[in-house]
């Protein structure tokens, strides 16, 4: 009787927690994002490009996130400006998505000392998840290119459209050496589909340490490989509850 209203107790107290949280309010939605790393190079065809990566901060999923590149000269002199949008068109909060922009003037390029960047975003309506990444590996070919190889799948019941596999390389520290991405064909409810990426700059690739893959179609974004870690606090809340039970069985038992 005594382990009954134990595990009655025990019972009520993870109900009572689980309402509590799905009762606190969000606080109030803002939007930020942070430049959290970026570097140039001038490609072989004398092009100057900035790469970089974003992170949203801000609690409210963000799209149409644009970047601004103003390049200037060793004088400190304006030269030109351009712009490009990240990636991934929609960002979730807490997500990244690298960009880069090109300078296509091999002029202007051969100017350029040192640029500053800004950003400019539109708030959104968050994208549901379901696009997964099932597998992936790399390796590096006889021409020095890097190939990613993997496969995606839809894991939702509507067909997920446009679907688009981004990688950024990182160097030994992390910071952004490169990005390119790659599309695969529409996916059913529950279909998968391979995906290659390649990395061509071979003055590039031999400093590539790591790299991070992400993907999105218009209708769902990717399901984080992490998202479990969400579900921690509920599970060491059961695993307490079934050490009770356990303990309470033994003390009846002896």
């Amino acid at each position: 009787m005594e382990l009954q209203k134990e595990v009655i107790l025990a019972t009520a107290f993870v109900f009572h927690i689980l309402l509590a949280l799905s009762l606190v309010q969000p606080a109030k939605a803002t939007s930020q994002v942070n430049i959290l790393s970026h570097m140039y190079f001038v490609d072989y065809n004398g092009f100057c490009h900035v790469v970089g990566e974003v992170e949203n901060t801000g609690a409210q999923a963000i799209e149409s996130v644009k970047i601004t590149a103003t390049f200037y000269d060793s004088n400190d002199i304006m030269i030109t400006s351009e712009f490009n949008y990240t990636y991934l068109k929609v960002l979730l909060e807490g997500r990244k998505s690298p960009f880069e922009i090109i300078l296509h003037d091999t002029t202007q390029s051969e100017l350029v000392d040192h640029y500053s960047l800004s950003v400019d975003f539109s708030a959104t309506q968050t994208l549901p998840l379901g696009l997964r990444i099932l597998s992936d590996s790399w390796y590096v070919d006889g021409g020095g290119w890097l190939h990613i190889t993997g496969e995606v799948k839809n894991t939702e019941y509507q067909t997920a459209t446009n679907v688009k596999i981004v990688a950024t390389f990182y160097d030994d520290v992390g910071n952004v050496l490169d990005c390119e991405s790659s599309k695969v064909h529409d996916l059913a409810s529950n279909q998968s589909a391979p995906f290659e990426i390649l990395l061509t700059m071979t003055g590039t690739v031999p400093s590539v340490v790591s790299y991070a893959l992400t993907a999105e179609s218009i209708q769902y974004a990717i399901i984080p490989e992490l998202s479990m870690i969400v579900l921690l606090p509920l599970f060491m809340i059961l695993a307490s509850i079934v050490i009770v039970i356990k303990r309470t069985t033994i003390h009846h038992l002896r």
